[in-house]
């Protein structure tokens, strides 16, 4: 049981069998828009969940705007959030960081759109978004240097069943909150 006061919830958790890898987390959108509050909580419940399934500090890469968080792993430093999250920081956990791994959890939450994950509040779309098409080629980086290797993709967002078709691969579980074109709801 994981009591967390500050939110009024009590969290059930089951052990179970770590199958090891990496995850990588990323608590999209801005820190100044409405819904950061709702990002960063499912992003650190996701942190929590994967600590409890048995991966470690060192086996989650976790980008978030806000690298001064909470102490999540309860060591008495603010040392969870790897970096600041940026479309070069992604790229580089998946394609560099994850590459020793045959296992990887990768989870992106924010607020949404068609085929777009949004990091950031950068004014160049280019910069701050990552498209479908470019998840999918950092992706496949990853799995032609771990060809047997699983990649479980785990996105809450509107419109995040957009990824799905362009994402869709061997050895690959994909888990989104919505239809393609359907709101989520993060509460």
């Amino acid at each position: 049981f994981l009591v967390d006061s500050q939110n009024n919830q009590v969290q059930v958790f089951k052990k179970g069998l770590f199958m090891g890898g990496k995850a990588i987390i990323v608590a999209g959108g801005d820190p100044q828009k409405s819904l950061w509050d709702e990002i960063e909580k499912g992003a650190k419940f996701a942190y929590r969940t994967l600590t409890y399934q048995g991966f470690t500090k060192e086996t989650i890469y976790y980008l978030s705007a806000d690298t001064n968080t909470e102490d999540l792993d309860n060591n008495g430093l603010f040392d969870d959030i790897d970096a600041v999250h940026t479309k070069e920081n992604l790229e580089k956990a998946i394609t560099e960081w994850a590459m020793d791994t045959d296992n990887l959890t990768l989870y992106l939450i924010d607020h949404g759109g068609d085929q777009i994950f949004h990091l950031n509040d950068e004014s160049d779309p280019a910069k701050s978004q990552v498209t479908a098409a470019e998840l999918n080629g950092w992706l496949n980086t990853w799995q032609e240097h771990q060809p047997k290797g699983v990649l479980t993709f785990i996105y809450e967002a509107c419109q995040s069943g957009s990824f799905i078709k362009t994402l869709a691969g061997q050895n690959r579980i994909l888990i989104t909150s919505a239809a393609s074109q359907e709101k989520a709801a993060l509460t």
